[in-house]
């Protein structure tokens, strides 16, 4: 059996027309699962049971779906994670402060009532492990969608601008408590 290393010996060899070809249908088959993505997938169902299993495994407290208000989160920390390859977009985690510091409690197992640096740790972490966890969950992509690291943003008064030209999803989901939201934002 031959080997074939480069593209000259592919096209000497005459597997450059073969190559080309399941390339031709791999690419299809790219746009296909994109396009399915985009339409076919249950969003937010994927976006509530990926965030339930982080926070049962990590946090060890259950979220349960809230009825969603049609007003954006009023929340004093959103952290953010890029996605790129084949799903391309933004993947946003929003709280109080007030939950940012259970959420640290908890996944630390170390009482802390006052807002630090292991809330922001904890928040982004959170936020990173959601996203991963979503992107998993989409059979083929996996490997093919690679995540950004935590970026967080405070204050009360600021509004993101995700993705231009995407398809909105948000959650918002009851922490102890209190609301907690995670939104996808998914070029189109």
């Amino acid at each position: 059996m031959q080997v074939v290393t480069t593209a000259w010996e592919l096209q000497a060899t005459g597997w450059g027309d073969i190559a080309r070809k399941k390339m031709k249908g791999h690419m299809a088959t790219l746009m296909k699962t994109a396009e399915q993505m985009q339409n076919g997938v249950e969003w937010p169902a994927l976006m509530e049971l990926a965030t339930r299993e982080v926070f049962d495994l990590m946090v060890g407290s259950p979220v349960r779906l809230l009825a969603e208000t049609g007003q954006p989160p009023l929340a004093e920390f959103t952290v953010t994670i890029g996605l790129s390859g084949d799903l391309r977009g933004l993947v946003g985690f929003h709280c109080s402060a007030s939950s940012a510091c259970t959420l640290a409690s908890k996944m630390l197992q170390v009482e802390t009532h006052e807002f630090n640096e292991q809330a922001l740790d904890a928040i982004g972490e959170i936020c990173n492990m959601v996203a991963g966890n979503l992107k998993a969950k989409l059979p083929g992509v996996g490997d093919r969608c690679s995540i950004s690291t935590p970026t967080i943003i405070s204050g009360s008064s600021y509004k993101v601008h995700a993705v231009p030209e995407s398809i909105h999803h948000r959650i918002c989901l009851e922490f102890e408590g209190a609301p907690i939201w995670v939104t996808l934002d998914l070029r189109k």
